[in-house]
Formats: structure tokens, C-alpha cells, sequence
């Protein structure tokens, strides 16, 4: 499967349209929501406002819990959200590349409900006007990111950010955490993406668990889930050259988790090297 819009829960051009009507007008708050900072990432909890912020009030209305996976390379990103006056505050700083953040606040939008947040290079601040989240809705450094099905406060998510091979912008994809179902709470849950579109040559890159079959061909994949036995166990991606088997191993890496335990694998590449990185989902 092919990424070929920056989200693959909403179209492009959708998206777009959405930001245009939702710049005309302030988001309204909720007093008892938490405040710019509360997490550690860069706020003064005291009062709510945010070191980083260009103008408003700096708190935040009702609120979602998401992360990043950054694997755009050369960049750390900024991320910031809409206060209750509609004005920018950083909401989590310094999303490192090849790093998962800490699950931070995302403001939710009030005519659809869904989190919005503007991703940035880390030290530069967006124009504070109204159409600020537009201005910087796409780029090979920045990103406006809603978050699809994710509308009610709370609720839980990782967005997996990287760049598009054919238009060089960011794109991502997501998962809605709050919406896993645990299918055998004996076993593992494992929830893999991977984009390895242009690796190179003709690798076709497949998934497989040591001792287990090789499935899920494709250059990148939205999240899918696999269950294996609790332990510790390899997982691999494999250069599939026949319809039957694995036959060379691209890289591999060491999991341990417990049963009943969620696991988010994410596989990516620079250069030639393929990677991982992985983080445990709380239920």
C-alpha cells in the first residue's frame, strides 16, 4: 500500500477545506482542562502559560492524549496547539527523530472534536494569526495534523510521522489506542507499521516473528496487529523474493512483553538500514 496523502484516515484536500473553516473562528474552552505544561514539556503548570507561546491566554480546552514517532531524519519537531483564544502555545517540545514522545495533550477542535496539532522545526514559532495552523500545514519540516475518529477528550493515539518518497512532505500515519480490543489477554499484541517504500532494488519487504510464517507483504502497511506468545521473541522484516518464503533477512530486533501486553513496532529505513523502534501501548 501506498501513502499517498499526508493522513490516512482523512483525504488531503479534505483536510485542507477543514482547517480553512476552522481558522475563522476561536475554539471555545473548558475551564477544568488542563493547561499548557502540565507534561513536563516546557509550561509553567502554575498558571498554564507556555514558554513557547505567541499570544492568548496559553490554556487548553478539552484535550486528547497523544504521541509522535518521528521518523522524519534531520529534523526535531515542536508541537503545538490551538489555546482557547485560537492562538499557538507549544504543547510538547523536542520530538526528537528515531524517538517515541511521552503522551502529551492535542487540543480538540470544537466543531469536529477531533486533536489538532502543527508540527515544526523545534526553535522556530509560527505566525500568530488566524490562519496560522494552514500556514504551516505541509512541508518536508512541518506538518497540520488532525487526528481522524479521535473525538472525545481523553481518548488515546500514536501518529507515526515520516517523509512522502514522491512529495518529499511529512505525512504520517495513525493509531487509535483507545479503540484496541485486547483479543486473547493470554498473548501478545503487536502492532506493526512500516515504510519502506523506497529501500531500494527490488526488496519486497515482509514481516514475520522468528519460527512463525512470513506475512504482511507490501512496502508500507497501515498498523496491523499480530499476536505471538509472551516472552521474548524476534521480530524481522525479510526480503521476500518468492510467494512461499523469507528468504533474506533485512534486519531483526528483541522484544520481551508479557501476556496481555500491547506493542507498537514501527520499521523504517535510512540509507540502506533498515530500523526499529518500539514502544509499549498502555491499556
Amino acid at each position: 500500500m501506498r501513502l499517498d496523502c499526508p493522513m490516512l484516515t482523512s483525504p488531503r484536500c479534505a483536510h485542507a477545506l477543514f482547517a480553512a473553516l476552522i481558522s475563522i473562528a476561536p475554539a471555545c474552552g473548558d475551564d477544568e482542562e488542563p493547561a499548557v505544561g502540565t507534561d513536563d514539556s516546557g509550561g509553567d503548570p502554575s498558571t498554564g502559560a507556555d514558554t513557547g507561546a505567541t499570544g492568548g491566554n496559553g490554556t487548553l480546552g478539552p484535550t486528547a492524549q497523544v504521541r509522535v514517532v518521528n521518523l522524519v531524519d534531520g529534523v526535531t519537531f515542536t508541537a503545538w496547539g490551538a489555546d482557547t483564544d485560537f492562538n499557538p502555545v507549544i504543547v510538547h517540545d523536542e520530538l526528537a527523530f528515531e524517538t517515541v514522545s511521552d503522551y502529551f495533550h492535542a487540543p480538540l477542535n470544537e466543531f469536529a472534536m477531533d486533536p489538532e496539532i502543527v508540527l515544526m522545526p523545534a526553535g522556530e514559532a509560527p505566525h500568530d494569526g488566524s490562519t496560522w495552523q494552514i500556514d504551516n500545514s505541509s512541508g518536508p519540516d512541518r506538518a497540520f495534523v488532525s487526528f481522524g475518529q479521535l473525538d472525545a477528550a481523553d481518548e488515546q493515539a500514536t501518529i507515526i510521522v515520516s517523509l512522502d518518497d514522491i512529495t518529499g512532505n511529512v505525512q504520517w500515519e495513525q493509531l487509535d489506542e483507545s479503540e484496541l480490543v485486547v483479543a486473547d489477554p493470554g498473548m501478545v499484541g503487536l502492532h506493526i507499521s512500516w515504510n519502506l517504500f523506497d529501500l531500494g532494488g527490488s526488496v519486497v519487504p515482509a514481516f514475520a516473528v522468528a519460527g512463525d510464517p512470513c506475512l504482511f507483504d507490501g512496502s508500507t502497511s497501515v498498523t496491523q496487529s499480530w499476536s505471538v506468545a509472551p516472552g521474548t521473541f524476534d521480530v524481522g522484516i525479510y526480503d521476500r523474493q518468492t510467494i512461499s518464503e523469507c528468504t533474506e533477512q533485512l534486519a531483526s530486533t528483541s522484544i520481551t512483553a508479557a501476556a496481555g501486553d500491547e506493542v507498537l513496532v514501527t520499521v523504517y529505513h535510512v540509507g540502506p538500514e533498515v530500523r526499529f523502534l518500539s514502544a509499549p501501548i498502555p491499556q
